[in-house]
């Protein structure tokens, strides 16, 4: 992180990051706690990364029905909250649910699988051997 100083030219005092700055006096702040501070010498035009969410769901509905499928449970699960408390589009709703218990029932299935297949290889009991116990020598 950089520092820069900041001076404080109001007449009242002001916190900065965590730091009380009186009128008059300068002390050195991280950059990124000044507000409306720009770096300058950073290309700003640049687009920022963005989560795969955010950009679904400022699209259109029709590509973001499409991408169902490719989104693992937490972005689903993340879609369908975003969704809820902003366009709240039934179609994408319900696609996003239907995914979700989809996705859902086949973990179950395959969970049920694995117990069934347990069960069925487990139709003799274990055979148990005991070592013959060891006299000890006097």
């Amino acid at each position: 992180m950089n520092k820069i100083a900041y001076q404080n030219t109001s007449q009242e005092p002001q916190y900065i990051g965590g730091f009380l700055i009186m009128p008059g006096d300068t002390r050195e702040v991280f950059a990124h706690d000044v507000p409306g501070y720009n770096v300058t010498g950073v290309d700003q035009s640049q687009p920022v990364a963005r989560h795969i969410v955010d950009v679904l769901i400022d699209g259109a509905e029709g590509d973001l029905i499409a991408a169902i499928p490719s989104l693992c449970d937490d972005d689903l699960i993340d879609m369908g909250e975003r969704e809820q408390a902003g366009a709240a589009r039934k179609s994408v709703l319900g696609a996003i649910s239907e995914a979700l218990l989809t996705r859902g029932q086949d973990k179950q299935n395959d969970s049920d699988d694995q117990v069934s297949d347990d069960q069925s290889n487990d139709q003799e009991p274990p055979v148990v051997v005991t070592p013959a116990p060891v006299k000890a020598k006097k």
